[in-house]
C-alpha cells in the first residue's frame, strides 16, 4: 500500500512536469499596449481623446492607418435683426430752378427742339427732374406740376441743385407732328414736384402792344440781330425791363431789326408784331446783334401817343393764344338736358341781364370764406384788382313753364363788369381742387362771345361753383374742342387748369357771374372772390 502511495506521487510529477507551456498573455497589459502603440501613430497636432475610464477595462483594438480626429466645420451665426441694415433706400431727384433772364424757358415733348412745345416756365421756377436725355443735355419733368405728364427742358438754363448721375435715361420716340397729348411717365421716382407756373405758354399779361402811332421816334438808324436763344423763347415787353407786361414771345432765330435802344443800352426797341407800327422791347443779353447799335437813338419806353389807334380793327381779338391746348375729362353725371345752347343755366344768353344802381365796387359782407372758392384776380395775367364798370342784374328763369322770369334783386348784384383791354387774355380763376391731371374745371359750354365753367365734373350747375364769363372771344382751339365733345354727346369736356388762359376780351368791359349750388351770388363780395392771389 505504501508502495502504491508512492508510485502515484512520482507519476504525478511527472505528467505535470510535461504539460508545462508558455504563459498566457495578460490581458490588460496587452491592452494598454496597443493603446500606447495607437498613441504614437496618431498625427502630432490633433490628439486623440483618452477613452472614459470604465469599472473594467475596454482594450482598444489596433488600427492599420492612424485615423484623425474629425475636425468641426464652422457654421456662420444666423443674423438677428439688430445684425441687418433696415434702413430703406430713398433715391431723391435731383431739384433745378430755371435760370433764365428776361425769357421764359420751353418745355418740349421730347429731349430736342424737334420736338413740339408744351408751354414755357417762367425764370425761377422750381422743377424736380425726374430723367435725363441719352446726351446728358436735357431733362424730364412733370409738366403740368403735380401730374402724370411728362415734359423735357434743356440743361444749359438750369441751376441744378443736386446730382444728376443717378437720373435713368428716358427713350422717346422720334418726333412727330405736333399733338396736344404730352410724353407718359418713363421714369418710377417719385419725388415731389413744385412747379409755379401754370400749363399755358408764356405768361402773357393781356396788354396788348404799346402803338407809337402818332410818336414813334424818328428814327435815325437801324441795326439787325437775331434772337440767339437755345430751346427757349424771348418774351417781348412793354417797356425795357422786367417790370413791364409780357407782349407775346419770339422763337430763337427770329430776325429783327433794332429801332432803338434804352437809356442803360441793356433793351431794344422792335416792331411787335413784326411789319407794324406798334412796339416792344426785347433784352440786348439774348441777341446776336449784327450791325453796330451805336447809331440807335435811346427811347424811354413809355407811350405819348395822344390819338389811340382804332383797336377794334387794328387787333384781331380773336387770333389763337399762342402754344395754347387743351385736354378734356369724362364727366360723372349724366349729360345736361334740355342741349347747353338752350338750357337757361348753361348758356348766360338765353336768361340775359340788365344794369342797375347798385354800388359799382366790391362789398366787404360778413361771415367766413370759403378757401375753395374761385379768385377772380386769377382772370388776369397781371392778377390786378380791376376797375369795376358795371353792376348787372340777371334774370330769374321759371322752370314750371320754363320760361324768363323776372330780374334776380337778391343780391342786388350777379353778373359784375370788370376793366379790360381789347384782346388781352382771359384766364381760369384758381379755385375748386385737382378733378385729375391738374385739371380744376371743366367747361359745360362755349360760343364765340361767352363761356360757362364748372369746377367739378358733373355736367351741371347743381352743386359746386360755377362761371359764366361773358364778352369775350373763346380761344379758337378751345371752342373747337368744345363743339367736338359737344356733337359727340358729352360723355367728355374740355378741362382746364388754373390760370391757363382761355379767351380775350373783345373790348373794354368783360362780365363775370359766379354761382354756388346753382345760385348766383353778388361778385362784389371781397373776401369770397378777390381776397385770394
Amino acid at each position: 500500500m505504501k508502495k502504491l502511495f508512492v508510485f502515484l506521487m512520482i507519476s504525478t510529477l511527472v505528467l505535470a512536469a510535461c504539460g508545462r507551456r508558455d504563459p498566457t498573455p495578460d490581458v490588460e497589459a496587452t491592452a494598454q499596449a496597443d493603446m500606447a502603440a495607437t498613441q504614437a501613430a496618431q498625427p502630432a497636432d490633433t490628439p486623440t481623446p483618452e477613452p472614459s475610464p470604465t469599472d473594467t477595462p475596454i482594450p482598444v483594438p489596433p488600427t492599420d492607418t492612424p485615423m484623425p480626429a474629425p475636425t468641426a466645420t464652422p457654421i456662420a451665426p444666423t443674423p438677428t435683426t439688430s445684425d441687418v441694415d433696415t434702413t430703406p433706400v430713398i433715391i431723391v431727384a435731383p431739384s433745378a430752378l430755371v435760370a433764365t433772364e428776361g425769357v421764359v424757358l420751353n418745355v418740349r415733348g421730347g429731349p430736342s427742339t424737334d420736338y413740339v412745345g408744351l408751354g414755357a416756365l417762367q425764370p425761377g421756377t422750381e422743377l424736380t427732374l425726374l430723367a435725363s436725355s441719352s446726351d446728358g443735355g436735357w431733362f424730364q419733368i412733370a409738366f403740368p406740376a403735380d401730374s402724370d405728364e411728362r415734359g423735357w427742358v434743356i440743361g444749359e438754363f438750369l441751376e441744378i441743385q443736386g446730382a444728376t448721375d443717378g437720373l435713368p435715361v428716358a427713350e422717346v420716340a422720334p418726333p412727330t407732328a405736333p399733338s396736344p397729348t404730352m410724353q407718359p411717365a418713363t421714369s418710377e421716382i417719385t419725388a415731389t414736384v413744385t412747379i409755379t407756373a401754370t400749363a399755358s405758354a408764356p405768361e402773357i399779361s393781356g396788354t396788348p402792344p404799346i402803338t407809337d402811332t402818332a410818336s414813334a421816334p424818328e428814327v435815325s438808324g437801324t441795326a439787325s440781330a437775331i434772337v440767339a436763344t437755345e430751346g427757349v423763347v424771348l418774351n417781348v415787353r412793354g417797356g425795357p425791363g422786367t417790370d413791364n407786361p409780357v407782349l407775346g414771345v419770339l422763337e430763337s432765330g427770329a430776325e429783327l431789326t433794332l429801332l432803338a435802344d434804352s437809356e442803360d443800352g441793356e433793351w431794344f426797341q422792335i416792331a411787335y408784331p413784326a411789319d407794324s407800327d406798334e412796339r416792344g422791347w426785347v433784352v440786348g443779353e439774348f441777341l446776336d446783334i449784327q450791325d453796330s447799335p451805336d447809331g440807335l437813338p435811346v427811347a424811354d419806353g413809355q407811350t405819348t401817343s395822344t390819338t389811340p389807334p382804332p383797336t377794334d380793327q387794328a387787333l384781331d381779338v380773336c387770333a389763337p393764344i399762342p402754344y395754347e391746348t387743351y385736354g378734356t375729362l369724362t364727366i360723372t353725371s349724366a349729360p345736361t338736358d334740355p342741349p347747353a345752347e338752350s338750357h337757361a343755366d348753361l348758356n348766360l344768353n338765353v336768361r340775359g341781364y340788365a344794369p342797375t344802381d347798385a354800388d359799382s365796387a366790391l362789398i366787404d359782407l360778413t361771415g367766413g370764406a370759403d378757401p375753395g372758392a374761385p379768385q377772380l384776380r386769377w382772370l388776369f395775367g397781371d392778377r390786378r384788382e380791376p376797375a369795376i364798370t358795371g353792376a348787372y342784374q340777371v334774370y330769374g328763369w321759371d322752370w314750371g313753364v320754363n320760361a324768363l322770369g323776372p330780374l334776380m334783386g337778391d343780391p342786388e348784384v350777379t353778373l359784375l363788369g370788370l376793366s379790360t383791354t381789347p384782346g388781352e387774355t382771359i384766364a381760369l380763376p384758381n379755385g375748386g381742387g385737382d378733378l385729375d391731371e391738374g385739371y380744376h374745371a371743366l367747361v359745360l359750354y362755349a360760343s364765340p362771345d361767352r363761356v360757362t365753367i364748372k369746377y367739378t365734373r358733373d355736367d351741371n350747375v347743381v352743386a359746386g361753383y360755377t362761371l359764366h364769363i361773358e364778352n369775350v372771344c373763346v380761344e379758337p382751339t378751345l371752342l373747337a374742342l368744345y363743339q367736338q365733345m359737344n356733337d359727340a354727346e358729352r360723355g367728355a369736356l374740355p378741362a382746364l387748369r388754373p390760370g391757363q388762359p382761355l379767351a380775350r376780351a373783345t373790348g373794354s368791359e368783360i362780365g363775370i357771374a359766379v354761382r354756388n349750388n346753382g345760385s348766383f351770388l353778388d361778385p362784389r363780395s371781397r373776401k369770397d372772390w378777390w381776397s385770394g392771389q
